[in-house]
């Protein structure tokens, strides 16, 4: 029904900019430090290069550029190696992060399966349990949403979460409803 839609490029994208991929998934004031350190370092190496080439002497200019290009490698792996290990550990926390990261990004299946491996194990998790039913509603499996939402109602604490859960249940039933009156539509429009 739904294909995986390819998320190679935005998390490459998302990687290529120094301290972006730590200011993204955690916030961080380091990443933004670092990207911020990287886009002073890019600006002033492109402009004794391109626009004022006389202003630095080239020797420093080709420091310059090799600093840049060993601070830019340097982050990229450090940011693939830090998906890497956030996405085999087992820690619940860092893969609800992963999750939600591709839920916003429209990766149903990847949310979805990253998901399940945190209701593994932590079965009670109501944050987790409740993106998934934002999730299943929004791939129109409005039965697996309603049964995630009854399951949280069975968690103790759930009680904190009320306002989203009505929202959610909201949410179903208007989806629900819609698809019921187009229904209703197209059989009167057949039967016409």
């Amino acid at each position: 029904m739904f294909s995986k839609p390819d998320m190679r490029a935005p998390r490459f994208i998302l990687w290529s900019w120094p301290g972006l991929h730590s200011l993204w998934q955690t916030g961080h004031v380091f990443g933004l430090v670092q990207a911020i350190a990287f886009t002073v370092l890019f600006d002033v190496v492109v402009l004794s290069s391109f626009v004022w080439p006389g202003w630095l002497d080239v020797n420093l200019r080709h420091g310059l550029w090799l600093a840049l290009l060993g601070y830019w490698g340097l982050s990229f792996w450090s940011a693939c190696r830090k998906h890497e290990n956030v996405t085999r550990s087992g820690d619940p926390g860092a893969l609800f992060m992963v999750a939600q990261d591709e839920y916003l990004k429209g990766d149903w299946y990847g949310a979805e399966r990253t998901l399940q491996k945190i209701l593994r194990w932590q079965p009670l998790d109501v944050e987790a349990r409740l993106l998934l039913a934002t999730l299943l509603r929004h791939t129109l499996r409005l039965e697996e949403a309603r049964l995630e939402l009854r399951r949280i109602q069975k968690i103790a604490y759930s009680s904190h979460w009320q306002p989203e859960l009505a929202r959610e249940w909201s949410a179903i039933e208007r989806l629900a409803s819609d698809a019921t009156e187009d229904v209703s539509q197209v059989r009167t429009a057949q039967a016409a």
